[in-house]
């Protein structure tokens, strides 16, 4: 199964192609001012150095959000259109999904969800100005090794004494690339949480690891993905002239 996805949501550009969950190809390009008008360019790069054509692709994933409305909407349209032109399926996810999908995959996480354990977990993304994009999840051991995460909420914007009381009633994992921040608030306020030492990865290729997984999963609607709509969170800042 190949697949390609991309993501123009972050700092940084990343598009990569995979076939049966190994990498082929990936670009990661650093460079946040830049990445929504590199990203036909170097899909493009990707498939031509791969010999491959777009109709020989089994599905496209994107991300949907958190970001910003202009990387979000762009990554988006450029996924309907090659889906269009192609006839190919098209999948979006958000940022939360990946890395509660990663979690899952972590054996790091046997210490702590077994014997039937829920634990809750909050995923933070930074939305700058001391805010955070979060959702939070609960985790549950079924079956010794058999994991589940669902969600709990729906995403939502806080700064950190809009969850401090929420965290210090029970003891968090926190997840996402802004744990770090989140955690140093919760020691400074002795408030009991623990963290994967490890980051999540928000490369491309992860994207499309994730889109396989669910493709090859027989339990798996593929409508649930379908969702192209962007995830923004955040009202947009639109102010009227006068």
């Amino acid at each position: 199964m190949k697949i390609l996805a991309f993501d123009s949501c972050n700092s940084w550009l990343s598009v990569a192609l995979t076939e049966d969950k190994k990498t082929i190809a990936i670009s990661n390009i650093f460079d946040n001012q830049k990445q929504s008008e590199l990203l036909i360019s170097e899909i493009e790069k990707i498939l031509q150095s791969c010999n491959i054509w777009y109709q020989q692709l089994d599905a496209i994933i994107t991300n949907r959000g958190p970001s910003s409305f202009t990387s979000v909407r762009i990554g988006l349209s450029v996924a309907r259109t090659i889906a269009i032109a192609s006839k190919i399926p098209v999948l979006a996810c958000d940022y939360f999904e990946i890395i509660a999908y990663q979690y899952l995959q972590n054996q790091w996480l046997n210490q702590f969800a077994n014997n039937n354990q829920e634990i809750p977990m909050i995923i933070v993304l930074d939305a700058n100005n001391e805010e955070f994009f979060c959702q939070e999840f609960l985790i549950t051991d079924k079956d010794n090794d058999c994991k589940s995460i669902k969600r709990i909420d729906q995403p939502y914007l806080a700064n950190f004494a809009n969850i401090e009381d929420k965290l210090s009633k029970s003891s968090f994992l926190i997840g996402g690339p802004a744990k770090i921040s989140i955690a140093n608030q919760c020691q400074k306020k002795n408030i009991n949480y623990f963290i994967n030492p490890q980051n999540e990865k928000l490369e491309a290729n992860y994207f499309a690891e994730f889109a396989s997984e669910k493709l090859n999963d027989k339990n798996f609607s593929i409508e649930s993905l379908k969702n192209l709509e962007p995830l923004y969170i955040r009202n947009p800042n639109i102010s009227s002239r006068k």
